[in-house]
């Protein structure tokens, strides 16, 4: 079942909660320290560096400075106050946390972000945006689901098309055998990965071949009926699996099938017509076997189908155009590797700026890592990112919202605030590398001005932390979803907000938990909407989330049941 995006408890970290111009008075001995950041500015793009520098000013005239801090790092701080600090950071969006502590244990902090690393090309699909690792418990579910399907065909029937299946002699000595009906009941497949593909292994229980042979001894004709009962039929072979056309295909180049501990009745038929068809069993069995080397093959297409579609989905109310490509499958005896591209585009939207390319190798995803023992999806946090990017550059996120109706004070913000505009100078973006989650979703300095009777009051930079988890939908789809958002607030003082402040500090944190109610909500929708690649006919449970060993992937891992 999904779980609604919660917004409480946030853990909010409102920065700068002193000198705003708030309601509520404060002593002497308790006010902070001045901190003033002059670099980088809010929304920087600081490029494909390594580390960036923080530089401001801190003073307190009070107790005196103490000391300050950046990232938890403690800064060099100059005699006239001046500071500054190198932090190193990641491609992606690195929170920048800055505090200042006087003598008497104060504290003012600074929360802004910035966004570096090379830019990728924005519409170019992401290479290895998807892998899924197929195991042997993966293989388990799939024979199983592949023995219902066997067990629900009828093989009799698929084989009048191509009778007689044997055509001996001639007009005064011949034989034609045509299959009236085959009967069945238990099926086992068993499938094993071998190098280049997958090994299989069918037995077909209790099978009952009911046939007619049609004959002519010394140029008369006569007809009777053969039986064949046989405890099992045994079909073994290796499925040849390539990727053609962005589309993963099977085929069967050599299979053997042949009947277990049969009995042969035969009506009658002149000794001189049975002397035509002294192999009839094999005969048969060969007859099942092409028929099957025929069918079954599409059986491992269609699980494996689930990897490769181009939809366009409406998300947001905008039209998604959602493509993921199969490139490549390999297969060894410890299991197969089926790595496709992903790409996302918002329909008349073309993403023009770019979004941080994140080192993402390819993780080699060992059944020892798995949460569970069979389903294994590594998602590209590029193919996540593109996403964002495609979202982003729409300009969607960049709106006001109208509360002039919350009548009932459910943002806690009634009578103060008419409308809150929301401007996000980059996109958000997925980083599977930090700690604490599979995957953090980081929205940086997102400027929120709150506005009343058309004039601003108060203007805050939002940063948050969203982390991002699996779940399995009602119709067995596996999606994504946000979960656990983290919010740094930070008022803004730039000499744009002239009039007095009406909010205090439980408003600005309303207001804050209300704009990452808000953000967060667009983003679930965003990849709530995206179909996880999976197999077909099959359901998956266990399913968890977790952070690649080597970075720049998510990987999601479950077990694999027949439905």
């Amino acid at each position: 079942m999904k779980r609604v995006v919660t917004v409480l408890p946030i853990a909010m970290a409102l920065a700068g909660c002193a000198n705003r111009g708030l309601s509520a008075a404060k002593e002497v001995e308790h006010v902070p320290p001045e901190l003033t950041i002059t670099e980088p500015a809010r929304g920087t793009i600081a490029g494909d560096v390594q580390v960036v520098e923080v530089k401001g000013t801190a003073s307190d005239a009070g107790s005196g400075l103490k000391s300050v801090t950046v990232n938890g790092a403690t800064a060099d701080v100059a005699a006239d106050g001046s500071f500054s600090a190198v932090v190193p950071v990641q491609p992606g969006i690195t929170l920048l946390q800055t505090t200042a502590t006087d003598n008497d244990g104060n504290t003012k902090s600074d929360a802004r972000s910035v966004m570096s690393g090379a830019l990728a090309d924005p519409t170019a699909a992401v290479a290895n945006g998807l892998a899924a690792r197929i195991n042997a418990q993966t293989l388990t579910a799939l024979g199983d689901i592949g023995a219902e399907e066997i067990q629900a065909m009828d093989i009799g029937a698929d084989l009048q098309p191509y009778n007689p299946v044997v055509s001996k002699g001639g007009s005064c000595l011949g034989v034609q055998v045509s299959v009236d009906s085959i009967s069945k009941s238990n099926v086992i497949l068993v499938l094993t990965p071998v190098d280049g593909g997958i090994a299989f292994d069918a037995t077909i229980d209790n099978l009952d071949v009911e046939m007619t042979a049609d004959f002519d001894a010394v140029c008369i004709g006569g007809s009777a009926g053969i039986s064949l009962l046989a405890d099992s039929y045994h079909l073994t072979g290796t499925f040849a699996l390539d990727v053609q056309n962005g589309q993963v295909v099977s085929g069967v180049p050599n299979a053997y099938g042949q009947f277990q501990n049969f009995q042969l009745s035969v009506g009658i038929i002149p000794s001189s017509v049975i002397n035509l068809i002294p192999n009839i069993d094999q005969t048969v069995a060969d007859a099942i076997t092409s028929q099957l080397q025929q069918k079954v093959p599409n059986l491992v297409t269609t699980y494996l189908g689930g990897y490769g579609y181009t939809k366009a989905i409406t998300v947001l109310g905008m039209e998604l155009d959602a493509t993921v490509t199969p490139t490549a499958i390999d297969f060894t005896p410890t299991g197969g590797t089926l790595t496709m591209t992903t790409n996302f585009a918002i329909k008349d939207h073309p993403s023009v700026s770019g979004y941080p390319l994140i080192a993402a190798p390819l993780p080699d995803m060992p059944d020892t890592e798995a949460p569970g023992a069979g389903f294994r999806l590594a998602v590209n946090d590029n193919s996540l990112n593109q996403l964002f990017d495609a979202l982003w550059s729409t300009g969607m996120i960049d709106r006001t919202i109208d509360l002039s109706s919350d009548t009932t004070n459910s943002t806690g913000l009634a009578g103060l605030v008419d409308s809150v505009q929301l401007y996000l100078p980059y996109p958000p973006v997925v980083s599977s590398q930090m700690s604490g989650a599979a995957a953090t979703i980081s929205i940086g300095d997102l400027e929120v001005t709150a506005m009343k009777n058309g004039q601003p009051v108060t203007k805050i930079a939002l940063n948050a932390q969203l982390g991002l988890e699996p779940y399995v939908d009602a119709n067995n789809a596996i999606r994504l979803q946000v979960t656990n958002p983290t919010a740094y607030l930070s008022v803004i003082n730039d000499g744009t907000i002239t009039g007095p402040n009406p909010l205090n500090d439980s408003n600005l944190e309303a207001l804050g938990g209300y704009v990452v109610a808000h953000a967060s909500t667009m983003v679930d929708s965003l990849v709530g909407a995206i179909p996880v690649p999976q197999f077909q006919s099959a359901q998956i449970t266990n399913l968890s989330a977790f952070s690649a060993p080597t970075g720049g992937y998510v990987e999601l891992g479950g077990n694999v049941v027949a439905q």
